[in-house]
């Protein structure tokens, strides 16, 4: 015996649930609601950009009431548009799977919705409209707001829907976030070796500078044979600047030269960084209270011995290698 499944009962009350009249309001709804959104919200900027540029137009009667509608009007419709496109700016390229799109055109729909409520309340309290209009132009902008929210959060749906349905488009948007990804990486090891070559030629630059100088020729050009050390003192180790050092020198006020030999000492002899850096942070100090002290002088017509100030206003070459070393990594 079989059955007929067309005639069963359970699908008779099924269909019978669905009222057809309410399903073709439905399928009509879903047909224009976007249509109808995006004339609400163009209908909403405008009536936004009539009242303020109604309230521009008083401020501008000087120029002659032709004048002042123009312009007024013209400001007024420009600026709301321009917030328009903010707000919907990221719907450019909307098939990015990585990024904070839909984050930014959120944001900016906020920012810019508060903006234009002050906007209205200031510039229609000055031509002297009622709180109960001005609180009903608010409420307009509100509600274009959150119509504005829930439209961007529908279009982001659809366009990651249609990244996932399409293979051909799937593929082209994962290569598109695996290349910048990889230009990303290859700009931060670009950086990172860029650092590194700096710094060596930093302190190839250090150690030339602690090398002697070479004597010129004697005896017909012949030069003179090196003395050599005495066999129970033997050379002296210079250590090199440590990053911590180096950094500590360039944010330093302007070091002289018996104060960098009083640091090239320190070190020499093994003395901490954390104390080379505390004597280098005192000897700023006394710079900076010198400087101001020659400062004050200059400004009173104090009598001082100004013959080492122009000296001391210069930062020592080396301490102008550390900064630029610094802002090279920074």
């Amino acid at each position: 015996m079989t059955t007929n499944v067309n005639n069963s009962p359970d699908r008779n009350s099924s269909e019978n649930f669905i009222n057809p009249h309410f399903d073709l309001i439905r399928l009509w709804i879903q047909e224009n609601i976007g249509k109808f959104v995006v004339a609400l919200l163009i209908i909403a900027y405008l009536s936004t950009g009539f009242f303020i540029g109604l309230a521009l137009q008083k401020g501008l009667v000087v120029f002659g009431l032709v004048l002042s509608w123009m312009a007024g009007m013209a400001v007024a419709v420009v600026g709301q548009m321009i917030r328009g496109s903010l707000v919907y700016f990221s719907q450019a390229n909307p098939y990015r799977l990585g990024g904070n799109a839909h984050i930014v055109g959120t944001a900016a729909a906020l920012l810019l919705t508060v903006y234009a409520c002050y906007e209205v309340m200031h510039l229609l309290s000055a031509i002297g409209v009622s709180k109960a209009f001005q609180t009903s132009i608010v409420g307009l902008i509100i509600g274009g707001f959150f119509v504005e929210v829930f439209f961007l959060n529908e279009l982001n749906k659809i366009n990651q829907a249609s990244i996932v349905n399409d293979p051909e488009l799937y593929r082209m948007a994962v290569e598109n976030e695996e290349k910048l990804a990889e230009v990303k990486i290859r700009t931060m090891e670009a950086k990172v070796k860029l650092t590194k070559a700096r710094r060596a030629r930093l302190r190839l630059a250090l150690e030339r500078q602690q090398q002697p100088a070479e004597k010129p020729p004697v005896n017909g050009g012949q030069e003179e044979s090196p003395t050599p050390p005495p066999v129970n003192d033997p050379p002296e180790k210079s250590r090199l600047f440590s990053p911590k050092v180096m950094d500590a020198i360039g944010a330093a006020d302007n070091l002289t030269e018996m104060q960098m030999q009083m640091i090239r000492r320190l070190i020499d002899e093994g003395m901490k960084d954390n104390e080379v850096i505390r004597h280098i942070e005192s000897m700023s100090e006394q710079n900076r209270e010198r400087r101001a002290e020659r400062a004050d002088a200059k400004a009173h017509n104090v009598p001082l011995d100004f013959s080492q100030s122009d000296a001391e206003d210069k930062p020592h070459p080396l301490q102008e290698l550390f900064r630029a070393s610094q802002n090279g990594q920074h």
